[in-house]
């Protein structure tokens, strides 16, 4: 599950397999990813693979449900993609990234954001 501050708009990018941040917490059964206003979330998990049904919200003074959908459905997350930068360094960056705002937004969304470790 994704919380992402309410009215936030461009790319969210999680720097997994951090040892120096916190882990993922474990909350009714699953993952919760709270998002901070800045769109960068750290944290020592690593990804999970695997089927799942994703859940994002916006949470503020309301929790909204965001919808993720195909192109022409109206949703409101895009471009998901997951991997990892750096090959050869130890260790290698592992980051997950999405964009949120509108199907029109996401047709030519600014440039997704690069993890320190890519550099």
């Amino acid at each position: 599950m994704y919380e992402v501050p309410e009215g936030f708009k461009g790319w969210v990018l999680i720097r997994v397999e951090r040892p120096e941040c916190p882990p993922i917490p474990f909350e009714n059964g699953k993952l919760v990813f709270r998002i901070p206003a800045s769109g960068v979330l750290c944290t020592s998990s690593a990804l999970e693979i695997g089927w799942a049904k994703d859940e994002y919200y916006f949470v503020g003074k309301s929790r909204t449900p965001i919808p993720s959908t195909g192109w022409g459905g109206g949703g409101g997350v895009w471009l998901e993609s997951n991997g990892q930068c750096g090959i050869g360094k130890n260790p290698a960056a592992v980051f997950a990234h999405f964009f949120i705002g509108s199907e029109s937004e996401a047709k030519s969304p600014p440039p997704s954001p690069e993890d320190p470790g890519c550099r």
